[in-house]
């Protein structure tokens, strides 16, 4: 037998986007933010206080330096301009949002070997499109261009200068944005470029492209006026909005095999070979994209990637002295036994960055520098020899289970995503496979016509198993790298019931 189909499925946009997101914006949800609180009850903004001047509770007094709310804004309402109060997150809904869409195709041959058995080979297909994604209006411009450089370009050679891989030399982009060694904020040192490699160090190691940003941005010399809504004087702190636009596709193949009533044994088994692509969002929600001014650097293999799931279900009911007359009857008969088998690969790991590296509020996953060959199976009575994955080790208190029988080479694998750089960033890791046995055992007793008993014993794990919780991997994070330190199954649990029926 031959079947084929299409379908055209149009999703739906969600209450909690229409009411709830226009509520976190400017209006009754919107609490007062005072970022960048100083001492003197001035809201300075980001990047605009430092330990010498920042309100601290308690030592500066029990009142934060929030500025006082309006019963009635103002039409039309600035945000920080005038005396309106300036804003903390304000999320927006696109006013061109429209619902998604998906196209789906399936095709299948069905072929019934015998009265009992049946065998079926498909491909489903599906193509996503107008996907919910959130992107953040206030994010870093990082194709800002000054003297023939753009700051994307400017950042990717500040990074190798401070992480010592080539000595520091003047970038035009930084040496026009901040008026040349002549200014205000250059003095001291050979170049512009050399003070910022000196003053934000950190934040340029870290990949903090948007503190880093708003650190200059908020500089005496600067000279691109206000290039944020989160610049002096502040308006808000960023702005996500909730738009369409993100999309995803679907493809796979599978082979089943049904066998009914043989012996009193039923069964279907399932073998599924599949791979998704797609911005990164799920079902339950959309995603914050990593590079709000180009989506597609998020497409890449998302976490429900899946390439292989095998399933098996069956139900056995044991034949004989089915009718339980007598003693042995009632005891030998009316049992059944149902097992259910499922093992899968792993899901794609991101290799964390942490959360600026393209100047908005999403972190990308980590460039892997050279060919990772270590596969994803979990090794015992690992002892970290490096500083990576050194929680781990048994004499600290650790599992000793890392991903990696050598933590500080798979660590060196990986270097954090460089705007000006780096394009997709991809999930070059798997996490561990899974398997998992579950069963339940049921026996019934006929006491007489119409009147009976069942018993039930229902195992979750009933192998107890033990599956490895994927482990914690991030570029910032070394000593926690590939440390396994929970379970991805669940522990052995019983269940027994009784059920009287009459």
């Amino acid at each position: 037998m031959l079947r084929g189909g299409y379908a055209r499925i149009y999703g739906r946009v969600n209450g909690i986007n229409i009411v709830q997101v226009p509520l976190q914006g400017t209006g009754i949800g919107q609490a007062i933010a005072c970022v960048g609180g100083s001492r003197d009850g001035v809201c300075r903004g980001a990047g605009g206080v430092d330990a010498t001047n920042a309100f601290r509770i308690g030592a500066d007094g029990l009142s934060a330096p929030l500025p006082g709310v309006d019963r009635v804004f103002q039409q039309p309402f600035f945000p920080g301009v005038g005396a309106n109060a300036a804003l903390g997150t304000s999320t927006v809904l696109d006013t061109h949002i429209v619902p998604p869409r998906t196209e789906q195709f399936t095709f299948s041959i069905q072929r019934q070997a015998s009265s009992h058995v049946k065998v079926e080979l498909g491909y489903i297909g599906m193509i996503s499109r107008n996907e919910m994604w959130m992107s953040e209006m206030n994010s870093v411009p990082y194709m800002t261009t000054l003297n023939n450089q753009s700051f994307g370009q400017a950042f990717s050679n500040l990074y190798d200068m401070v992480s010592g891989v080539s000595p520091v030399q003047a970038q035009p982009f930084f040496e026009s944005a901040l008026g040349g060694a002549s200014g205000a904020y250059c003095t001291g040192f050979a170049n512009c470029t050399a003070a910022i490699a000196s003053k934000q160090r950190a934040d340029i190691l870290n990949t903090n492209v948007r503190r880093l940003w708003s650190a200059l941005d908020n500089a005496p010399g600067w000279t691109l006026g206000r290039t944020l809504i989160s610049s002096r004087p502040l308006q808000a702190t960023s702005i996500p909005s909730n738009v369409s636009g993100a999309s995803s596709n679907y493809n796979g193949g599978y082979a089943s095999v049904t066998l009914k009533d043989w012996h009193g044994l039923t069964a279907l088994s399932n073998l599924t070979f599949s791979r998704t692509l797609g911005d990164g969002g799920t079902t339950q929600n959309g995603i914050t994209s990593i590079d709000s001014y180009h989506r597609d650097t998020d497409y890449r293999t998302p976490s429900q990637d899946i390439p292989w799931v095998f399933n098996v279900y069956a139900l056995y009911q044991v034949p004989f002295m089915a009718a339980q007359r007598g003693v042995a009857g009632r005891v030998l008969g009316g049992w059944s036994v149902a097992p259910l088998f499922r093992a899968q690969s792993g899901a794609p790991m991101c290799v964390g960055t942490g959360g600026e590296s393209y100047g908005g509020f999403a972190g990308g996953c980590a460039v892997r520098v050279k060919e990772y060959t270590g596969g994803n199976t979990a090794h015992m009575n690992v002892v970290a020899n490096g500083s990576a994955g050194s929680t781990g080790n048994a004499s600290r208190g650790g599992s000793g289970i890392n991903m990696f029988t050598n933590p500080q080479a798979a660590y060196e694998s990986f270097r954090p995503m460089i705007v000006g750089r780096d394009g997709r960033p991809g999930n070059p890791l798997r996490g561990f496979p899974v398997w998992n046995l579950d069963m339940a055992v049921r026996k019934t007793v006929q006491i007489r016509e119409g009147i009976g008993a069942q018993l039930n014993f229902e195992f979750i794990n009933v192998l107890n198993h033990f599956s490895p919780g994927n482990p914690s991997l991030n570029v910032f994070s070394p000593t926690n790298f590939g440390v396994v330190t929970g379970q991805g199954n669940e522990p052995r649990r019983i269940e027994i019931g009784m059920r009287l029926y009459f």
